[in-house]
C-alpha cells in the first residue's frame, strides 16, 4: 500500500514538472489536446487523458511531453509495457531529459525488472546528480534486492 502511494506521489510530482515546463508554448491544436489531457489527468480521468495525448501525438509526433504524460497515465492504469514504450519515445526525442529515465525506471520496477530500473535511475543521476527522486527510487530497489549499504548510500543523498 505504501509502495503504491509513494509511486503515485512521485508520478504526480513528475507530471506537474512537465506541465510547468510546457506552459509557455503557443496554443496550437496539438497543445490544446495536450492541455486537455493534462486537465483530465489532474482529475484522475487517465483513460480520457490518454485519448487527448494520442490526438496531440497524431498532430505532432515530436511532442515529447505528450509521450511523457501518456506514459505516466498508462503507468497509473497498470499498462507498464505501454508506459515504457512511451518513455522510450520521450528519450528518443529528448535523450537528455533526466525525468524520462526515472519515469521508465518506475515502469520497469512495476514489471519487476529491477536491473533495468536501477540502470534508468542511474542514468537520471548521471544527467542530473541533484535529482532526489532518482536516488530514492534506486535506493528502494537496492533495498528490495538486499543491497542495504547501497540503499543507505542512495537514501542519504
Amino acid at each position: 500500500m505504501r509502495r503504491c502511494y509513494m509511486k503515485k506521489s512521485l508520478l504526480l510530482c513528475l507530471f506537474i514538472l512537465f506541465i510547468i515546463s510546457f506552459s509557455a508554448c503557443s496554443k496550437t491544436a496539438e497543445i490544446l489536446h495536450f492541455e486537455s489531457g493534462n486537465t483530465k489527468y489532474k482529475r484522475g480521468d487517465y483513460t480520457s487523458a490518454i485519448e487527448d495525448y494520442n490526438k496531440a501525438i497524431e498532430l505532432n509526433p515530436k511532442l515529447a511531453e505528450a509521450y511523457t504524460n501518456r506514459g505516466l497515465a498508462k503507468d497509473i492504469l497498470g499498462d507498464y509495457t505501454g508506459a515504457i514504450e512511451d518513455h522510450n519515445k520521450t528519450i528518443e526525442l529528448n535523450p537528455k531529459l533526466a525525468a524520462a529515465y526515472t519515469n521508465r525506471g518506475l515502469a520497469k520496477y512495476s514489471l519487476d525488472n529491477y536491473t533495468g530500473a536501477i540502470k534508468d535511475y542511474s542514468k537520471t543521476i548521471e544527467l542530473n546528480p541533484k535529482y532526489a527522486e532518482a536516488y530514492s527510487g534506486r535506493g528502494g530497489v537496492k533495498n528490495l534486492l538486499g543491497d542495504n549499504p547501497g540503499a543507505i548510500k542512495d537514501f542519504s543523498k
